[in-house]
């Protein structure tokens, strides 16, 4: 009797523990920090974004995370569906995971992904690509934070690119106004996307959020891009 009375108030107070803490989202900016959603957690992150460059087109990132063990996690990502000028193809989809390699002040994890030759028309991957990199979250003081992203991408039979990323955040109540960058150097010429915007924390477990960005160097097919989305934690 006593053993499932302990065993009852550990369940509870793991649920309430979760429930106090709120969503921490890998979306919408382009640096991903280093938490991962904890044991037996499935998190849905889903937006929409316009990319606007030679067409406009509307697709559906989608990541969906599923925590094995509270420093473990596995992903699957996909812009689903991509329309350009009236014209709908399915966008080829990725997997990976992310590894919590240490806690702290400096706390790290490790991110890797690939993305598997799949999807149709002009979106279609033919071949596979993976990227991996090292993420961290630092408090800098005064509800200020810094997420800083530093790895590498590889094309199959293409070149490697590094890749370093940032985001700069500050907390304003339930709400997280950012800005943050991304660089990829290769032997090609260097691109580089800058954007901002904000996230909000409605409930707990429930994420809404806004951004806007633009291409400031290299070749890329958009010129700006607007996305809006929301995460939920299951």
């Amino acid at each position: 009797m006593r053993l499932a009375s302990w065993l009852l108030l550990s369940v509870l107070s793991v649920s309430l523990v979760a429930q106090e803490t709120p969503i921490v989202a890998d979306r919408p900016g382009f640096a991903d920090g280093s938490g991962t959603v904890g044991a037996g957690t499935v998190q849905l992150e889903v937006g929409v974004t316009l990319d606007d460059g030679d067409d406009s087109v509307l697709s559906l990132p989608t990541l969906l995370r599923w925590g094995l063990s509270d420093a473990f996690e596995l992903r699957f990502e996909s812009d689903v569906l991509r329309s350009t000028g009236g014209d709908r193809e399915i966008a080829p989809f990725g997997a990976g995971f992310k590894l919590r390699l240490c806690e702290g002040e400096a706390p790290l994890s490790l991110l890797a992904s690939i993305e598997i030759p799949s999807g149709e028309g002009a979106s279609k991957a033919t071949q596979f690509g993976t990227e991996v990199r090292l993420v961290s979250d630092l408090d800098l003081g005064g509800g200020y934070s810094l997420t800083p992203n530093v790895g590498l991408a590889l094309a199959e039979g293409g070149e490697t690119s590094a890749v370093v990323a940032a985001s700069l955040g500050k907390e304003v109540g339930n709400a997280a106004p950012f800005v943050d960058f991304e660089l990829r150097a290769g032997q090609g010429k260097p691109s580089m996307v800058v954007d901002g915007g904000i996230a909000w924390i409605v409930r707990n477990e429930t994420q809404l959020d806004i951004a806007g960005g633009v291409i400031v160097a290299g070749d890329d097919s958009s010129d700006w891009f607007l996305t809006a989305g929301i995460s939920r934690r299951f």
